[in-house]
């Protein structure tokens, strides 16, 4: 129920309430509304509670998804420092992956709908020439 519903249903009952006979030593109609006003308190510290679980379960999200970001940077980074040192020490790894390249190319050229002529030379994947010079 909605705060206003409740206040329509608070009036309500204390009107009756007031009209009603009384008995003596009888429950009084304030303690009636007290109740109602202690149910509302209670459902809006346990709504008060739900979102600062939400709000701390975003903050946990954002750090975990901080770090993540941090470790693949940092393997990013070693992958081209490892790439770096393989091409200083032989030349083969630029080669290789100049083949890989060409036949990723050419898988790419087969399946178009589209009909190309052209030759190693056009496409700058000249493998039968070696590139290691």
């Amino acid at each position: 129920m909605s705060d206003q519903q409740w206040k329509q249903l608070a009036e309500q009952l204390r009107r009756r309430a007031q009209q009603a006979p009384r008995p003596a030593g009888g429950p009084s109609p304030g303690g009636i509304f007290a109740g109602f006003e202690f149910s509302a308190a209670v459902e809006a510290k346990q709504i008060a509670q739900q979102d600062a679980q939400r709000a701390a379960f975003v903050v946990d999200k954002a750090i975990q998804e901080k770090q993540q970001l941090v470790v693949k940077a940092a393997g990013e980074a070693k992958s081209a420092e490892l790439v770096g040192e393989a091409i200083k020490k032989s030349k083969d790894y630029v080669e290789l992956k100049r083949l890989d390249t060409a036949r990723e190319i050419a898988s790419i050229l087969a399946r178009s709908p589209n009909r190309i002529l052209l030759d190693n030379d056009t496409l700058l994947l000249n493998t039968v020439a070696d590139g290691r010079k």
